[in-house]
């Protein structure tokens, strides 16, 4: 099933890397996956402020108990995009 209708409308990347956990996002070609759900791509890569957000939520969610992503992989999925702005 393609991630793409497998996910509720309005779902945020952060809560579908919650929902994902460690586990799952702990390889970065899936986190690149969902990453390209939402449109980071190779051809529009991350917004500084979109990695402060996504980072900073994450934080703070954790700082709250709650179980997150492999935070491993996903900089390594946010680093691994090339951006010339």
């Amino acid at each position: 099933m393609p991630l793409s209708s497998s996910l509720p409308p309005n779902t945020s990347l952060v809560e579908v890397l919650i929902q994902f956990g460690p586990d799952i996002t702990s390889d970065v070609e899936v986190v690149r996956a969902l990453l390209e759900r939402f449109g980071i791509t190779d051809t529009t890569p991350p917004r500084d402020v979109q990695v402060i957000e996504i980072i900073s939520t994450l934080s703070r969610v954790a700082a709250e108990g709650t179980v997150i992503c492999d935070i491993g992989s996903l900089v390594r999925a946010l680093v691994s995009y090339v951006s010339f702005v």
